[in-house]
């Protein structure tokens, strides 16, 4: 039987692999608070936070095991990370978004221990 090249066979164009991510992960959730909690709904999604002014995202006990999420400050509005009930640790302890369009993520590292990363400040 011969071999099928999948990616010549099927191609993904851009409309597709939007469609397909969306599938998976969910559409991309558009938040534009000042502050927002994390909740288990949100593993494995991609939030964009959009507000001129600063916003808290609040990343709290209780979330699934493995749990992880991507960011991004789509206003101007710089995002800060704070634990509840959890510990935060990141390179240097950034916990800002570095600013407008900056993106990252958030990944599970152990029991109430989370590692952030990505385009950050001090």
């Amino acid at each position: 039987m011969p071999q099928i090249d999948d990616r010549t066979s099927y191609p993904l164009d851009g409309d597709l692999a939007r469609e397909l991510r969306e599938l998976v992960q969910g559409a991309t959730k558009t938040e534009t608070g000042t502050t927002y909690t994390l909740l288990a709904a949100d593993f494995g999604r991609r939030i964009s936070f959009n507000n001129a002014s600063p916003i808290t995202v609040t990343v709290p006990s209780g979330l699934p095991t493995n749990f992880y999420f991507f960011w991004r400050q789509r206003g101007g509005g710089q995002i800060t990370f704070v634990a509840s009930g959890t510990t935060l640790l990141s390179t240097d302890a950034k916990l800002k978004s570095n600013g407008q369009y900056s993106t990252g993520f958030l990944d599970w590292d152990s029991s109430e221990v989370y590692i952030l990363d990505g385009n950050l400040a001090a």
